[in-house]
């Protein structure tokens, strides 16, 4: 689960709310099981020597600059997020690194690139946050050379997993979560969406991404979430304060447990 920007707590381009983005990322691109879909992801995208590849909200610029290696000298790939804050962390970590991959602040409703610029497109944990994510998917295929990839990657909040003692309370600071994500159900939904906008040769895979303590109460700003609930009167103070107690017991005897399910859908755009 993330909120990313559709939290709506702060200034998603604020000093804070960047760095704590960037943190998030940075430790989920750590994990193992992050590391080996992503890898899929790029394959799927068709990110190989003299391609010219997007990825579509690109945060620190991690698979930008992967696929950019992959790609080499003779092709390129391209970062685009919504977020200065995020671009700007990208442009300076691909500094002086000798890759050929450029990052630009821009719109998944309206990207600003002509049609069938690229031979493949991605976006990892992005539709989940999007509004109008058939309007983007239309962005990435009018954007992709016909014959080109799209690969999508996202989580589904339906699927997601806590252990604690006490279900139903799981279970309401759960929904509580998710209702703060725009698209939360994006995962299933992904490969339906691909086939409505005419995508062919589609394909559905998933992963479990096991989230550790520190990154689950990073990722989720849990102590603020649950103060929410408490204004909200969705939780009352001792059950939140023993949520929080549980957990980090929890984590202290090594058995904290928490999982997102992944799904990666992908397609080719019709034509030649």
């Amino acid at each position: 689960m993330s909120f990313r920007n559709s939290m709506g707590w702060a200034d998603p381009d604020s000093t804070e709310k960047v760095h704590s983005y960037v943190n998030t990322l940075d430790r989920a691109n750590a994990a193992d099981s992050i590391k080996a879909y992503k890898q899929r992801t790029y394959e799927l995208a068709g990110a190989t020597t003299g391609r010219r590849i997007l990825d579509l909200g690109c945060g620190t610029g991690y698979d930008a600059m992967a696929m950019a290696t992959l790609v080499g000298n003779g092709g390129e790939a391209v970062g685009i997020d919504r977020s200065e804050g995020m671009v700007k962390e990208a442009r300076q970590r691909a500094e002086g690194v000798g890759l050929p991959v450029r990052f630009e602040v821009g719109d998944a409703m309206a990207l600003p690139f002509p049609d069938n610029y690229f031979d493949g497109a991605r976006a990892d944990r992005v539709f989940q946050h999007l509004a109008d994510p058939e309007r983007a998917l239309a962005e990435m295929i009018r954007v992709v050379r016909p014959g080109g990839s799209i690969v999508l990657t996202d989580p589904d909040y339906g699927s997601s997993m806590m252990d604690v003692a006490d279900i139903h309370l799981g279970r309401r600071v759960k929904t509580f979560l998710t209702d703060l994500v725009a698209n939360p159900w994006s995962g299933r939904k992904l490969k339906p969406m691909m086939q409505t906008a005419g995508l062919t040769d589609l394909t559905l895979s998933m992963t479990i991404w096991e989230i550790g303590y520190a990154g689950f109460i990073e990722q989720f700003r849990l102590p603020e979430a649950l103060a929410l609930m408490e204004q909200k009167g969705l939780i009352a103070g001792d059950e939140a304060a023993a949520f929080q107690t549980e957990l980090e017991t929890r984590a202290a005897a090594g058995l904290f447990f928490a999982a997102n399910v992944f799904f990666i859908a992908s397609g080719t755009k019709p034509g030649k």
